[in-house]
């Protein structure tokens, strides 16, 4: 262990803890053997055993394991479990020593980070500390025996972390970690870290493989091996790679990977640019096949053509070989000799591909020719003693032959035939298939077979040596060409394989029940597929379809093409035919059919505040289902119908959809997937007259929302009162939601608004509030009465000098004698005119919104001059123009007309317009 620290964990701690004084002494603090601390925020302390290097002392605060009840530590399983440390000051760590809980740990402490930082790290998130530039790190895929020295590349940092991988359920039960002190000094010669290791010996100073990793290829032929070399120096310097002796190159990254290796073994060197270097030597192998064919490489299992005569030549006009056959020597010629690794060629003329299989699952094909023309034609022949194991001959082959439309013996055609070796005239058994006739498939200019099977006896000729050949040739004319896929030669007669499988063996009505034929064998040219009435009976006589293909089917699709009704409760029977040349085969799978519907109906959320925990919303109608929901790690219980998210422990607890698997007593499958949408955009506009205040509200979604959905309230927190507003939609994503609160009793009004969103696909969980602000004002919603004189003398002897009303509000409304100058009036205006209609002379005035009163008519009084003259004694004409918020009967009376105009009295009248204009006369005395 290298000689910095050791940090015991609390998951071992014992002892009694002891709060720890800043020394102000260092040293004296640091010659303590024994060091307890206390964190001072949690109250939990880990012990520190300080070790002497080479004289040397080197001390590191330690910190609890995590937040969360030490769980990194007690084998709890939690997102991203971690323990981290403050080391008092910042370090060059080149090596760590981790010792975990092999009880929990069974297999090995894998799948984790090592970081570092001189910054504390602010975040629980993985993630977050992976994407900053300020972090370094480590990753350790694979468990590593216990006490294992982890070279960590010189990752420097005051703050150090280990921390698992694993988002959902991961578990940190970690015992001692010691990480390393003092670096070595590189090139002196010296041991400086007292490790009994010198420079380049020395992983502070030399290459360090911390991990190599192979993948082995998937076959002789497939160059799809992989390597990586994880490794750092120890002096930092730039890791140079070559393999193989070639020249060395520079990865860019801690993580040097190799891909598209065939087998083979590979000479790794690194060096650093300096002194040091390091070897690795990896083999890469691929796997043992076993024999495919009953004749050697019959099936080109060992990835070439070993034991097969491969030809090429030039056809003439009339089709006869120009010259002679020319041995092709090569085990491979691009298109015209080629081995594929099944499942390792793309072809879209294919009828079955687009992706080319193995049609016997073997491991490799063959491609022979080309559609590029040029009066080819090519031929390979394997020939082999004839036996028991090998009587029964058969094989495999695909055409894809362009078709010009010459004349039959002019088009591109492929040709097979198994004769007796040196009788190839008289064969035993072949074909011939030209372009344009005998194809299932014409199109796009081209004549294509999918997979063929065919079937020779070769009983009669056991013991000897009898050859399979296959050829391919252009069209005489040299513009056209053709290939053939060939497989599985020599191999038994190998009929095609039904396996395939409903989802479910009960089928419920409006459920689409896809029926997957991806794991059927593509050795087939005919097929049916039929429904049948009960259990293997009564199944109608369905004529078999040529193809290659079944496509994926809804089994409730295929019930109505074939003109079937499903009737509840009944059983069934889905029965499958294929065949081709090498025989056939039958499945029948059997289902009940049933009517039950299970609804689920569980809306998207909308998460209004900062709501700690949420109820998934959602009903039901599934009697005597199971619920399963996914993923399952942040709730109360992943099998209730409501489960309760919490939000505190997982940042993601309310970003993320959660699906809910209903399955009912007969086995039927139902889900629903509830999703997390983006919060409401409110914006609120206030404006405050003299009788309300009118509030608009737009709300916005990325999502289509209704007016109707919003329950919007707003509350005057002062009086207790609560307001619900309505809305429209500007359009479906924008709703405007109006209205206005009367003012209608003096108060301090505290407007703020909530709401909540309901429809039946989407709902708000938690309170959307929105602060409208604040407005302290007297309300104006009372009832007023009003005296105007008959008559006034504006001759200054300070006796009725001045004509106004005067306008009151009753204290009591039952109470004509008890009067307040606090009138509910906002707006007045006063005008003579004289004999004539002529206006003389006019006053107005008015309160501000905020005002705690209103006017008393004084505000528009008249001293009987019009500019600056005094007018004549006479009669003239006033009229008041009187705005208020009231639409009630002024006091004092219930009648119709409470107030008698001849003698000068007005009032407030009920469902009046809020502008009220009275007039009268007034008679000037002087």
């Amino acid at each position: 262990m290298k000689n910095f620290l050791l940090l015991l964990m609390s998951f071992l701690m014992v002892g009694i803890y002891v709060q720890a004084q800043n020394p102000d002494n260092p040293q004296e603090f640091l010659n303590k053997k024994d060091v307890p601390i206390i964190d001072p925020v949690c109250g939990k302390g880990d012990w520190i055993s300080i070790k002497y290097p080479c004289g040397e002392i080197a001390v590191a605060v330690a910190v609890p394991m995590s937040d969360k009840d030490n769980t990194a530590s007690n084998g709890k399983p939690q997102a991203n479990p971690y323990w981290e440390a403050d080391l008092g000051r910042s370090y060059t760590l080149s090596i760590l020593e981790l010792s975990y809980d092999e009880i929990i740990h069974v297999n090995g402490l894998s799948n984790y980070y090592i970081l570092t930082s001189d910054h504390a790290f602010d975040s629980e998130h993985l993630g977050e500390q992976l994407s900053k530039d300020c972090v370094q790190y480590v990753k350790v895929e694979k468990g590593l025996p216990n006490g294992s020295e982890i070279f960590l590349g010189g990752l420097k940092g005051r703050y150090l972390r280990i921390q698992s991988a694993d988002a959902e359920e991961g578990v940190l039960a970690l015992k001692e970690i010691g990480p390393g002190g003092d670096v070595e000094e590189c090139g002196n010669g010296k041991d400086d870290d007292c490790d009994g290791l010198v420079d380049c010996e020395d992983p502070d100073c030399g290459i360090n493989i911390v991990n190599v990793y192979q993948q082995d290829p998937s076959c002789t032929i497939c160059n799809d091996g992989f390597i990586s070399i994880q490794a750092g120096s120890g002096s930092g310097g730039t890791i140079l790679y070559s393999v193989n002796g070639g020249a060395p190159f520079n990865c860019g990254g801690v993580v040097c990977p190799f891909p598209n290796l065939g087998e083979g073994t590979y000479t790794f060197l690194l060096t650093d640019g300096g002194e040091c270097d390091k070897e690795v030597v990896v083999t890469l192998a691929a796997p043992v096949v076993s024999n495919e064919s009953d004749c050697a490489n019959g099936g080109f299992e060992d990835g070439n053509f070993n034991n097969w005569t491969t030809q090429d030549g030039q056809i003439e006009d009339d089709g006869d070989l120009d010259g002679s056959w020319i041995n092709i020597t090569s085990n491979f010629v691009a298109n015209s000799f080629e081995i594929f690794q099944s499942g390792n060629v793309d072809d879209d003329n294919f009828p079955s591909g687009p992706t080319v299989y193995s049609p016997t699952n073997g491991t490799n094909i063959v491609k022979l020719g080309d559609l590029g023309g040029g009066n080819d034609t090519r031929r390979m022949i394997n020939c082999f003693t004839v036996d028991a194991a090998n009587a029964d001959f058969a094989f495999n082959y695909g055409l894809v032959l362009q078709d010009p439309d010459h004349d039959e013996d002019e088009q591109p055609y492929f040709e097979w035939k198994v004769y007796v070796s040196g009788n190839s005239a008289n064969p035993i058994d072949g074909d011939k298939v030209t372009a344009g006739t005998s194809f299932f498939e014409n199109s796009n200019g081209l004549s294509v077979k999918g997979w063929e099977c065919e079937n020779v006896n070769l009983s009669a000729f056991i013991g000897q040596t009898v050859c399979a050949e296959f050829r391919v040739t252009d069209c005489t004319e040299g513009g056209h060409g053709a290939y053939a896929y060939i497989d599985a030669i020599c191999q038994p007669a190998a009929p095609p394989s039904c396996d395939f499988a409903l989802p479910t063996m009960s089928i419920c009505k409006n459920q689409d029940i896809e029926i997957d034929f991806s794991e059927l064998t593509n050795n087939f040219n005919q097929y049916s597929l039929a429904i049948c009435q009960g259990d293997n009976t009564n199944c109608p006589n369905i004529m078999m379809t040529q193809g290659y293909n079944i496509e994926q089917v809804d089994l409730n699709t295929l019930a109505s093409n074939l003109g079937i009704s499903l009737v509840c409760g009944e059983t069934y029977t889905v029965e499958l035919n294929l065949a081709s040349n090498c025989g056939n085969c039958v499945q029948r799978e059997t289902f009940t059919y049933y009517c039950l519907d299970m609804e689920l109906n569980y809306p998207d959320i909308v998460v209004c505040g900062d709501p700690n925990s949420i109820t998934i919303p959602g009903t039901t109608n599934c009697p005597g289902c199971t619920y399963e929901w996914t993923p399952g790690v942040n709730m109360n219980n992943n099998n209730l119908q409501n489960p309760t998210l919490d939000g505190t422990t997982n940042l993601n607890t309310f970003n993320q959809p959660y699906t809910i698997t209903a399955t009912n007593s007969v086995g039927c499958i139902e889900t629903a997937t509830v999703n997390f949408l983006p919060d409401f955009n409110v914006n609120i506009d206030k404006h405050m007259d003299h009788c309300k205040v009118n509030i608009t509200a737009t709300i916005s979604a990325d999502f289509p929302i209704i007016a109707s959905g919003f329950d919007f309230h707003v509350t005057d927190s002062y009086n207790n009162n609560d307001f619900v507003l309505t809305g429209t939609n500007l359009d479906p994503f924008t709703v405007e939601i109006t209205g206005s609160i009367s003012r209608d009793q003096p108060s301090n009004l505290q407007l703020s608004s909530y709401f909540t969103y309901s429809t039946p696909g989407i709902v708000s969980v938690g309170t959307c509030v929105n602060n409208i602000g604040f407005f302290e004002h007297s309300l104006f919603d009372r009832k007023w009465r009003m005296y105007m004189p008959n008559a006034f003398s504006p001759n200054g002897n300070g006796i009725n000098d001045i004509y106004h009303p005067f306008i009151r509000t009753p204290l009591d409304a039952d109470m004509c004698d008890s009067w307040t100058s606090n009138s509910s009036v906002y707006y007045l205006k006063m005008q003579v005119f004289d004999g004539w209609g002529g206006l003389m002379w006019e006053s107005e005035a008015s309160v501000p919104v905020t005002s705690y009163g209103g006017l008393d008519g004084s505000e528009v009084a008249w001293d009987g001059t019009v500019n600056g003259e005094l007018v004549n004694p006479d009669v003239y004409v006033w009229q008041l123009t009187i705005l208020s918020c009231t639409n009630e009967y002024g006091a004092c009376s219930d009648d119709a007309t409470p107030c008698s105009s001849s003698q000068g009295e007005h009032c407030s009248l009920a469902n009046s317009p809020e502008e009220r204009i009275i007039a009268g006369d007034v008679t000037v005395v002087l």
